[in-house]
């Protein structure tokens, strides 16, 4: 059965950011002069290919990742954790004086990391930054990207991603469909990560299936937060998970392609207008 592709023609890279955000991530809005103190604070000059996505949405999870490397983050410019103002603790000589370290680590700064490993724009060849993973445990350095707009062009969907996956359209929503698919499945779906973990509700069918919503809100902030009130209306509004595809209201995930054909096939037994997808 052949895959929809989807019907917008951007590329699939310049689609960043993941969505919802996770609010309590995001820095405030950036401006000229948080740039100029960075800039100062660092003494470089940043990439414009940067700042332009920082502009859109200052810091967050990307919406795909690496095809060789951990991490799925950009951190923004500002005042709240993590940003790429922060001295990471190998970059203190005094903190750790056995610890391997980069060359020239001064001219490194990290934008995502986990304190293990770290993607940082790389200034020690001058001019333009490259990208560079650092490993501390391995101890490896090794340039990934000549510049930054590169390693955003490399980001791609992570693998398996959309294996069995379907896209649900019509006249429905998530719990609905958790409804037509509790007949179809003859079993009860079970709560998933819910808005506190994710932004928005989900379901599953152990070792079956788990459905999720296309449409969400843009971010999110735990209500257990102490920021909530602070951070919950930082960004209105709802943005698709899936902007290929905008006609596809719930995202239905099951474990291969092959079982993805016979539940397409069937779907019209209880009423669910579906169709597998892919990028």
């Amino acid at each position: 059965m052949q895959a929809s592709q989807p019907s917008v023609d951007h590329p699939i890279h310049r689609i960043v950011w993941k969505v919802p955000a996770y609010l309590p991530y995001l820095q405030p809005d950036l401006t000229d002069k948080a740039v100029a103190a960075m800039e100062n604070q660092l003494s470089v000059r940043l990439p414009e290919s940067y700042l332009t996505i920082l502009r859109e949405q200052n810091g967050g999870s990307l919406r795909w990742t690496h095809p060789e490397f951990p991490g799925r983050h950009v951190w923004g410019i500002g005042p709240d954790f993590p940003h790429i103002g922060e001295e990471q603790y190998w970059q203190d000589e005094g903190s750790d004086p056995d610890l391997w370290r980069p060359t020239d680590f001064r001219r490194l700064v990290p934008f995502d990391g986990d304190g293990h490993w770290h993607l940082c724009l790389d200034y020690r060849r001058g001019g333009e930054p490259c990208v560079s993973h650092i490993d501390l445990e391995q101890m490896e350095d090794r340039p990934i990207a000549p510049d930054f707009a590169a390693f955003l062009a490399a980001l791609g969907p992570e693998k398996g991603e959309f294996i069995g996956l379907i896209g649900i359209s019509g006249d429905t929503d998530i719990d609905d469909c958790k409804v037509r698919l509790n007949a179809l499945f003859n079993s009860s779906a079970r709560d998933g990560q819910g808005i506190d973990d994710l932004g928005y509700p989900t379901y599953f069918w152990p070792h079956l299936a788990g459905i999720s919503p296309n449409r969400v809100p843009r971010g999110f902030v735990r209500h257990s937060d102490p920021r909530y009130a602070e951070l919950k209306d930082r960004l209105p509004g709802e943005a698709l998970r899936y902007p290929e595809y905008p006609d596809i209201k719930v995202l239905l995930k099951v474990s291969s392609d092959s079982t993805a054909d016979k539940v397409v096939l069937s779907g019209g037994r209880v009423g669910l207008r579906m169709r597998k997808l892919s990028l």
